[in-house]
């Protein structure tokens, strides 16, 4: 039962999958597991079965987490050597107080800026003041729902 309970606890699907064969599929990534408990029981005439109770916990839009991409250094190649250099404050001289954005490739991102941020990044604003660059982060493994219940 404890194998049972790693492979699908805290675990999203990772195919469309049905619950009810009667009803829809929910989308792959949406479906949360957030606990299963079982044990073995006996009914006569049919034997030895697993009685489970699974709880799961739906998201339309998955369960991906869009963090900003900012920090307090930029990360950049200067044609000689990769270069990590501290953002500094152009008013005091000293080194800023809060992350600034980055563009998705560790470089300092400026309001009105359009930068080409590939994969796994994207980019909100693009052209405009509130510019940002974003990167999914999926914290949940994807794993098969077909035998949850089995």
């Amino acid at each position: 039962m404890i194998a049972k309970k790693q492979a699908y606890q805290n675990k999203v699907n990772d195919a469309n999958f049905k619950i009810i064969a009667a009803h829809n599929a929910f989308a792959q990534g949406t479906l949360r597991c957030n606990s299963w408990d079982g044990q073995y029981a006996f009914e006569q005439g049919y034997g030895w079965f697993t009685s489970c109770s699974v709880e799961f916990e739906y998201n339309p839009v998955g369960w991906g987490i869009e963090v900003l991409d900012q920090g307090f250094y930029e990360h950049f190649n200067n044609g000689v050597q990769y270069v990590e250099q501290k953002f500094i404050n152009t008013t005091t001289g000293m080194p800023v107080d809060s992350p600034q954005k980055l563009n998705g490739l560790g470089r300092k991102l400026n309001p009105n800026d359009n930068p080409a941020a590939g994969l796994p990044f994207f980019v909100v604003g693009g052209g405009t003041p509130a510019v940002s660059v974003y990167q999914t982060i999926y914290p949940y493994q994807e794993t098969s729902f077909t035998n949850v219940f089995a």
